[in-house]
């Protein structure tokens, strides 16, 4: 049998965030505003609301907006039962995480991440935020 040393350990590849920086929190909230009690889960590379209040927002503050092009987001949630939408021109959309959301962007500089829409009982876990430009206004 062949062994090529293909099964240790390498380097991690950080995920792609798109227009996000640290979209997969391999760098803790670097990059991320939060508020409500976000917090970095450094060893599963994940961000965390554990007490799950609705309001709690989790975003990146992104300057350079084609304003009336069409962007899209992405995220997963990977626990809890809090109710979790994507946050986009500045408000929560009411579209829950776990599908892509394409939006026009309304302005320049956005905030554009998550939000908890209606609060949970349990912590809830976020992971692999990506933004992406799909097309010119």
């Amino acid at each position: 049998m062949l062994n090529f040393g293909l099964l240790g350990k390498g380097p991690k590849i950080p995920f792609n965030g798109g227009i996000f920086s640290n979209g997969g929190f391999e760098d803790g909230l670097t990059g991320w505003v939060q508020s409500g009690g976000w917090s970095a889960t450094p060893d599963e590379d994940t961000a965390q609301n554990v007490s799950s209040a609705a309001g709690a927002q989790l975003y990146q503050n992104i300057n350079g907006f084609e304003i009336g092009a069409t962007y899209e987001i992405t995220a997963d949630k990977l626990e809890g039962d809090a109710e979790v939408a994507y946050l986009v021109n500045d408000a929560s959309s009411g579209v829950p995480i776990g599908t892509p959301y394409q939006w026009v962007a309304a302005g320049a500089n956005l905030s554009t991440g998550v939000e908890i829409d209606v609060a949970g009982t349990v912590p809830t876990v976020v992971d692999n935020l990506r933004l992406t430009f799909i097309s010119g206004a």
